[in-house]
């Protein structure tokens, strides 16, 4: 798998199937934890079932590590990088690059935090 930099990661968004990816990604993410709240298979499985073959998806969530650290976390069920990576493999996917992404800002209650997410980029099979 490659590590990718902003402006190519931009770049592969750009190129066909990318919209439709972000849409399904968006569509799911409404609540901004669905990929921690759900069983991590069925998603996975959800998403090949969407995406017509050679489609792209760009998958971003929390770092595991990371979200165990948030006072609302505690009945998410968090996954591992591993997790997801295999989780899309199995569902049809090839993972093609991946992206880790880290900044500091304030949280809700107004502390600082550093905030770690990761970003895959997939091709449906």
């Amino acid at each position: 798998m490659l590590m990718l930099d902003a402006r190519t990661l931009a770049a592969q968004l750009r190129q066909p199937h990318g919209e439709a990816a972000l849409a399904v990604g968006e569509s799911m993410n409404r609540s901004n934890a669905a990929l921690n709240q759900a069983a991590i298979a069925l998603l996975a499985d959800e998403l090949a079932r969407v995406l017509h073959r050679g489609g792209r998806l760009c998958l971003a969530f929390g770092d595991a590590g990371f979200m165990r650290s948030l006072p609302f976390a505690d009945d998410f069920e968090l996954h591992e990088l591993d997790a997801v990576e295999l989780a899309l493999r199995v569902s049809g996917f090839s993972v093609t690059a991946w992206r880790t992404h880290r900044e500091c800002t304030a949280g809700n209650d107004g502390q600082q935090r550093e905030k770690h997410f990761h970003l895959l980029l997939a091709r449906r099979r």
